[in-house]
């Protein structure tokens, strides 16, 4: 692989680490808060966790992955590796939740 001068801090790895971690905790207490209450929406709030994920990447990221108008590989990878991490966090204490309620 060749070395393309890519800086990690301009591409905010650290911030999309941050920024997913943070989301993934946030839904996380929200669905172990309401797992009495809203039982049948749980599903929804994992959801919608996902859909402020990705608006958040729209909003905070993405523009700065695509000053040069192309989003490289690399670039879209810093994204989805955490957001794909966290989502497996996500999913499997969701899981575990699920059974034990």
């Amino acid at each position: 692989m060749e070395d393309r001068g890519y800086e990690l801090s301009s591409l905010q790895l650290t911030k999309s680490y941050v920024l997913n971690a943070i989301m993934a905790l946030i839904v996380f207490f929200a669905i172990y808060f309401f797992r009495n209450k809203y039982r049948d929406l749980l599903g929804f709030f994992f959801l919608g966790g996902s859909l402020v994920k990705f608006t958040l990447f729209f909003i905070f990221l993405y523009p700065a992955f695509h000053q040069d108008g192309v989003l490289e590989q690399l670039e879209f990878l810093v994204f989805f590796v955490p957001y794909g991490f966290a989502l497996i966090l996500e999913t499997f204490f969701l899981v575990k939740l699920l059974n034990t309620v």
